[in-house]
């Protein structure tokens, strides 16, 4: 990289803060695709159960623990979800996990 950061744009959103830097996204979070709830479903409790719409149902299990963006995988790729803590991801979804 060169010249200062505040030299950094990103054309969708403009300038970015001179204290953030770039990385490729592989260095920064692998993807996962979610599973096949029917098998964990829930009436009540457990974890949140997530499809492309936001959270649809509870599991009595969970396929990753931590902050995580959720993607749908067909026609809602323009509308992320911001998790945090356990969940299940439907497998029309992906989901980060941070670190290489």
């Amino acid at each position: 990289m060169s010249g200062p950061r505040s030299a950094l744009r990103a054309p969708w959103i403009g300038s970015l803060p001179d204290e953030w830097g770039t990385a490729q996204l592989r260095r920064v979070a692998t993807f996962h695709r979610g599973a096949d709830d029917k098998d964990v479903r829930v009436d009540a409790g457990g974890y949140p159960v997530y499809g492309a719409g936001g959270e649809l149902r509870r599991a009595s299990g969970y396929l990753h623990e931590g902050p995580s963006v959720l993607f749908g995988r067909k026609g809602t790729l323009d509308r992320p979800i911001l998790v945090r803590g356990r969940f299940w991801a439907l497998d029309t979804m992906f989901y980060t996990v941070l670190g290489p």
